[in-house]
C-alpha cells in the first residue's frame, strides 16, 4: 500500500493542541508500523514549517517536524520537476484545486497511493482515480 500524506495531517501530529491531534498522531503512528510506502511531494516541508512555525511563532517546533517527516520510515520526496509541475496544473485546471494540493494529487496519481487528509475541499475536489480518506477512516480499514 502506498500513501500519500498531507500537510494537515503532518502538522495537527506536531501542534499538541490542535484538533485533529490524536488521530493524526495516531494514524502517523500505525502507517509507521505498517508496511506502507510513503511519497511526498517535497513542498511538504516548506508547508508543514510554515504552519508549525505560524501556530507556535517559534521555528524550533517547525524544524521539529521536518525532521520527523524527513526520518519517517519508507517516505519518498517527489522533487517538482516540470513533469510533475504541468500534471499538477492539469490536475488544479480541471478539478480546481489549489497549486499545492494539486501536487499531492499528482503524486498520489504517479505512485498509485491512497491520500490522506483532515481537508474537506480536497475530499470533495479529487478526481476518482485518487482515494482520499481521513486518518480516522484509514485507521478503520
Amino acid at each position: 500500500m502506498n500513501l500519500v500524506i498531507d500537510t494537515c495531517v503532518f502538522s495537527a501530529a506536531a501542534l499538541w493542541d490542535d484538533v485533529f491531534h490524536p488521530v493524526a498522531s495516531e494514524f502517523l503512528l500505525e502507517a509507521r508500523l505498517a508496511d506502507v510506502a510513503i511519497y511526498e511531494p517535497v513542498l511538504v516541508l516548506a508547508e508543514v514549517a510554515g504552519v508549525v512555525s505560524r501556530v507556535r511563532n517559534d521555528h524550533a517546533p517547525a524544524d521539529a517536524a521536518v525532521l520527523r517527516i524527513e526520518h519517517f520510515p519508507r517516505t519518498r520526496l517527489r522533487v517538482a520537476d516540470g513533469l510533475l509541475a504541468k500534471k499538477a496544473a492539469r490536475l488544479a485546471a480541471r478539478h480546481k484545486l489549489s497549486g499545492a494540493d494539486a501536487h499531492y494529487v499528482a503524486v498520489a496519481l504517479e505512485y498509485g497511493c491512497q491520500l490522506i487528509t483532515f481537508d474537506q475541499e480536497l475530499i470533495r475536489r479529487a478526481p476518482p482515480a485518487v482515494p482520499v480518506l481521513t486518518p480516522a477512516a484509514w485507521l478503520r480499514r
